[in-house]
């Protein structure tokens, strides 16, 4: 982060970037070819930690990031008639609780039991009425060491935004201070628009063709630090 009273230029590009507003054309098309389910864009990864952490401080470290990242708070509102491109507005109510969640990693207690619990994750799609991201603590595993399955839905973020989002939420090296809660800014959408614009269901699809080794993976990462000590 940078020191204090120089502006952070990553912040600054996730302050532009996470504005309210329409969405881009590849953002509407990779929710809109969600109405068939087998098109499904949801992105799944796991993250195996050094060692486990306390859940509360995880916890607060999904509140910062969310104030970092503001899409994490916004829901996606459609246009008037459904005609026009839908836009991110802020959720009238974030449930933090429901976006972080705790859980203890069944017997053997290894990888592969949390791969199986990430896999309904991955196979299932977001909640569309809310924020399209999901963040689940695991820990207990075997070797003493923990891991978040995170799941966020492909119009939400894309590779630049998911390297983002791990960023405020892990440290680079052990003993790092967290990050500071961003001040809050201004929410305010544009208004909806009617009209051209909204990817019918065949360009979604046309576009969901190029994008398909980015769709609905899970990915398995290792990281030495922990999220806080």
């Amino acid at each position: 982060m940078g020191d204090a009273g120089t502006p952070d230029p990553r912040r600054a590009r996730r302050r532009a970037r996470d504005l309210p507003g329409r969405m881009n054309p590849t953002a509407a098309a990779l929710w809109d070819i969600e109405r068939d389910p087998n098109l499904r864009t949801t992105i799944v990864g796991v993250v195996v930690l050094g060692e486990a952490v306390p859940f509360p401080t995880l916890r607060e470290r999904v509140a910062v990031a969310t104030t970092l990242l503001p899409r994490l708070r916004h829901v996606v509102q459609e246009p008037p008639g459904d005609i026009g491109v839908p836009s991110w507005v802020p959720a009238p109510a974030f449930d933090l609780d429901y976006h972080v969640r705790h859980v203890r990693v069944p017997p053997p207690g290894d990888l592969a039991a949390v791969l199986a619990l990430a896999a309904p994750l991955a196979s299932g799609g977001c909640d569309r009425p809310r924020p399209g991201g999901e963040r689940v603590y695991v820990d207990g595993l075997d070797d003493g060491t923990a891991a978040v399955v995170l799941k966020v839905h492909h119009s939400l973020t894309d590779g630049v935004g998911g390297i983002d989002l791990l960023d405020a939420l892990l440290d680079a090296t052990p003993g790092e201070p967290p990050p500071e809660p961003e001040p809050p800014g201004d929410d305010t959408p544009d208004p909806p628009t009617t009209g051209g614009g909204r990817p019918s269901l065949a360009r979604a699809a046309r576009a969901a063709a190029g994008l398909a080794g980015a769709a609905a993976g899970a990915a398995v990462g290792a990281v030495r630090a922990p999220v806080g000590t």
